[in-house]
């Protein structure tokens, strides 16, 4: 099954029978868990020469509340829904975990290990499945008709700033210097409870432009949108990413 950070080897075993047991007679059931919804991150590009670990400054806004984590998790079941109504879901929200910033250490090879709290509450829930929505690094997509360009990468949920690339509506021709780029970055990851291992995942990586030009009046671009829309843009990014990556990792469940 799902493995604790630090259990026993008996103890899993145990655990694998009896939740074996009860989840042959239980209806299909995938429980959630989010791992993106700490913290923002606001990314600038670097323009540096040389090689660089990081091309890219970083600074974080922390959701000590786990307003993203609730979206998300909500979010999630809402796509498995419309994928297939017939399956049960259930929500677990995650404390402050190393795993949110280290998320390789979710995954050894196709074996997953959870905290043990998680797995508690897994064997509670009768869940076959874990949904484990952790954060992704990709390079920074920034789409301009036919060409791509960047610097660096993005983690997570959060917003690219770039203050000297000149951008031109499509639909008023007016085009002015910088851009904010809201993204959410993450994997979701399909786990059978039962033998702990990785059935299939998928990589979310979505971020849209929105030039200073589209909002006049404007010079800076983290003041193209305010603090609503800024949350309401994110949300939006893990609905969307969400409803394309969980119709093929319920296939054939």
């Amino acid at each position: 099954m799902v493995t604790r950070r630090s259990a026993s080897a008996a103890l899993l075993a145990a655990a694998g029978l009896a939740l074996a047991a009860s989840a042959a007679a239980a209806p299909r059931k995938i429980a959630i868990v989010s791992l993106i919804g700490d913290r923002l991150e606001v990314v600038y590009p670097q323009m540096t020469t040389g090689s660089r670990l990081d091309q890219n400054v970083r600074h974080a806004i922390e959701d000590r509340a786990g307003e993203f984590d609730r979206f998300t998790l909500g979010a999630a079941a809402q796509a498995i829904a419309a994928v297939d109504p017939a399956i049960a879901t259930a929500l677990i929200v995650v404390g402050p975990s190393r795993l949110r910033e280290q998320p390789g250490l979710l995954f050894d090879g196709k074996q997953v290990a959870l905290p043990g709290a998680v797995v508690d509450e897994l064997e509670r829930q009768q869940a076959q499945y874990v949904l484990v929505i952790s954060k992704h690094r990709a390079e920074v997509k920034l789409n301009f008709l036919n060409t791509r360009t960047g610097v660096g990468s993005a983690r997570g949920l959060g917003f690219y700033l770039d203050e000297h690339t000149r951008v031109q509506m499509a639909d008023s021709g007016a085009e002015a210097d910088g851009l904010i780029a809201p993204f959410a970055y993450f994997r979701v990851s399909l786990v059978d409870v039962q033998t702990g291992l990785l059935v299939r995942d998928q990589t979310v990586t979505q971020m849209d432009v929105l030039g200073v030009a589209s909002k006049p009046g404007t010079n800076e671009p983290w003041n193209v949108l305010d603090a609503k829309e800024k949350v309401a843009y994110v949300e939006r990014l893990i609905r969307r990413g969400l409803k394309e990556a969980i119709g093929p990792l319920l296939e054939g469940l």
